[in-house]
């Protein structure tokens, strides 16, 4: 048997829901419904991207939707269609549940992997040195990105709990670059 796309899974779920509605129509009171919840493919992110969040949801009852979404890091919305940020990389479990004024419910999760920006490392400029010297490495042009500005832009502060510089003693020449 091979791998189903989760997109021919949604094909299916909008077909059963179609028979749902036209099968429980007749016997369920007025108002009571059926609902189908799906969210997606797996989603692949940076930190700090804003990720907007949509669903396909059927519903054959006439009563309003309560959405529920737990994002895996803790935080949770109420919204329809939320946007949510990650602050740190990792794989976050992301689930909605639809749920109706009479309790009916349904539920789906997909994954989001947020990928950790890599910083940005800088030992200071070329250098040549002898046997025997002292060498200083600064690493003050070092950055890792930190979360967005207030206009759009990435902030280049250096983390002041990560050491920065160092003094090694250096048994041979060693030179390096930027």
């Amino acid at each position: 048997m091979g791998f189903i796309p989760r997109s021919a899974v949604a094909c299916v779920l909008i077909i059963l829901a179609l028979a749902m509605i036209f099968v429980f129509h007749s016997d369920r009171a007025d108002g009571e419904g059926v609902i189908l919840v799906y969210l997606g493919e797996d989603i692949l992110a940076q930190e700090d991207a804003s990720i907007s969040f949509i669903s396909w949801v059927s519903y054959s009852g006439t009563k309003g939707l309560i959405y529920s979404w737990a994002f895996g890091d803790g935080s949770t919305s109420s919204a329809q269609a939320p946007t949510h940020t990650y602050t740190k990389g990792g794989t976050y479990t992301v689930t909605l549940t639809v749920e109706d004024s009479d309790g009916v419910q349904a539920s789906d999760v997909l994954e989001v992997t947020v990928l950790n920006v890599r910083p940005i490392a800088d030992a200071g400029g070329e250098r040549s040195v002898f046997e025997g010297t002292t060498v200083t490495f600064d690493g003050s042009g070092s950055w890792d990105i930190g979360p967005l500005a207030a206009g759009g832009e990435r902030s280049r502060e250096v983390d002041p709990a990560v050491p920065m510089s160092t003094e090694s003693s250096v048994g041979r020449t060693r030179s390096g670059s930027k």
